[in-house]
């Protein structure tokens, strides 16, 4: 099935957020296909065979987590970062970091574990990576643009290197293709917020 990649993720959020959100309702969600969106000068592809160049959150209509945008609207004083490519960044963070965790967790129920072990050290350390980001990054209070930096720049390392190491299994796991997908989103939205940090 293909859906609209606005349907897509706030699909997901909402169902992060839900009180029954289960691992079998997140992987049923994430197996679904999307397809590239943009325009004639620049197209950004969310799925397992597309092309990642830029992720521009507020121009393609992106929804935020239930939370990420209206904090950010809420901080009292002036943002360090753009807000709409810091929402995006921390939300494709979060997300990524759960897609990691979730194929992580898979791998570990594959008959072929021990094929796995690679994979799975690079699902763990891009989720803890993302999530230490997104949080930090969450934090606009006492701003120093060398860590914020330093993070990004891991962020985009951890979910490439988890990227290219799940497409290694993607023919043969869903979980590893929903996860590379989710690393290449999060690793564009953290290469487009670190040419704005000053």
């Amino acid at each position: 099935m293909i859906a609209d990649k606005p349907v897509w993720l706030a699909a997901i959020m909402q169902l992060l957020n839900a009180p029954t959100c289960t691992k079998a309702a997140i992987m049923q969600l994430l197996t679904r296909r999307v397809r590239p969106i943009g325009d004639d000068r620049r197209s950004t592809w969310v799925g397992d065979s597309g092309r990642f160049d830029r992720l521009d959150t507020e121009r393609e209509g992106m929804p935020m987590t239930a939370a990420t945008a209206p904090m950010l609207r809420a901080y009292p004083g002036d943002l360090p970062l753009d807000p709409p490519l810091l929402a995006g960044a921390v939300d494709a963070l979060l997300t990524g970091a759960e897609a990691c965790t979730a194929c992580a967790d898979a791998c570990l129920d594959e008959a072929t574990v021990a094929e796995l072990t690679v994979c799975i050290r690079a699902c763990l350390d891009c989720a803890d990576v993302c999530g230490t980001a997104a949080r930090v990054l969450a934090r606009c209070t006492g701003y120093d643009p060398e860590i914020s930096s330093s993070l990004l720049a891991a962020a985009v390392l951890a979910s490439r290197a988890c990227a290219l190491e799940c497409a290694r299994h993607a023919g043969m796991h869903d979980h590893c293709r929903i996860c590379a997908d989710a690393c290449r989103v999060a690793e564009v939205a953290c290469r487009d917020l670190l040419v704005t940090v000053r």
